[in-house]
């Protein structure tokens, strides 16, 4: 799997446009952990790891979000995702 920076990761996932596919639907999460935020500046938050997969049920992407009792989405960040040609990258 490559290492890269979180910085390369998030610019290969919007050019991809992971986001806009997570948001129409397109793209669906699978909640593979959950915790409470430790961060104080989450509290009350919850820390999920997410699957992201396709409509044919692959995981292409990993990501973590902080989740606040509002529904609102505190923070947002991808962990690792799986590129067309099928290679692995994920960040630091």
């Amino acid at each position: 799997m490559d290492v890269t920076t979180l910085q390369e990761l998030e610019q290969l996932c919007e050019a991809e446009g992971i986001q806009a596919k997570r948001a129409s639907g397109t793209r669906t999460d699978i909640i593979a952990y959950s915790a409470p935020a430790r961060n104080p500046a989450y509290a009350g938050g919850e820390s999920l790891i997410l699957k992201v997969m396709t409509p044919n049920g692959q995981h292409i992407a990993t990501w973590h979000e902080i989740r606040m009792p509002d529904g609102s989405i505190a923070h947002s960040h991808p962990k690792d995702y799986t590129r067309r040609d099928c290679s692995r990258m994920r960040a630091r």
